[in-house]
């Protein structure tokens, strides 16, 4: 299964949006950065809230984004919380532009039970020498369940 993200640009924007593709599976683009700009959002609560609140609980779910805190801070385990794994990251994922790894990760990508775990990769390359971005993408691959 392959998703366009760039589908979820303007639900980054709105700090959470859902984009549904055609196999029962929804997407939560959050940006936590704008939770100046949507209050209570600081906390993970309301991502958490929507999850458990779905139409479909046993669609698949993959929630990802920038929640700027690594994943044992409270608004990454507060939407881990709500039945969803944390993809395993090595590294920083923020670099301040200039290839700077000294923080933990702070994208992150979570997914539900039906989904299966592989592998992710944190791609720190540059672009003819240029960052092309502030924070390193994380390519995180899924699989679906079995039963699925």
């Amino acid at each position: 299964m392959a998703i366009d993200l760039n589908d979820l640009s303007a639900g980054l924007s709105q700090a959470v949006d859902v984009y549904r593709t055609g196999r029962g599976v929804a997407v939560e683009g959050v940006m936590r950065s704008d939770a100046k700009r949507f209050p209570g959002f600081a906390g993970g609560a309301p991502v958490a809230y929507r999850i458990t609140s779905m139409e479909h609980p046993e669609d698949g779910l993959i929630v990802l984004g920038d929640f700027n805190a690594p994943r044992f801070f409270r608004p990454v385990r507060i939407v881990a919380s709500a039945g969803l794994t944390v993809a395993e990251s090595r590294g920083s994922t923020f670099h301040f532009n200039r290839g700077i790894t000294v923080l933990p990760a702070i994208d992150h990508v979570l997914s539900s039970k039906a989904f299966a775990y592989k592998s992710t990769r944190v791609i720190r390359d540059r672009i003819n020498g240029q960052w092309p971005s502030d924070h390193f993408p994380l390519f995180v691959t899924l699989s679906f369940s079995p039963g699925r």
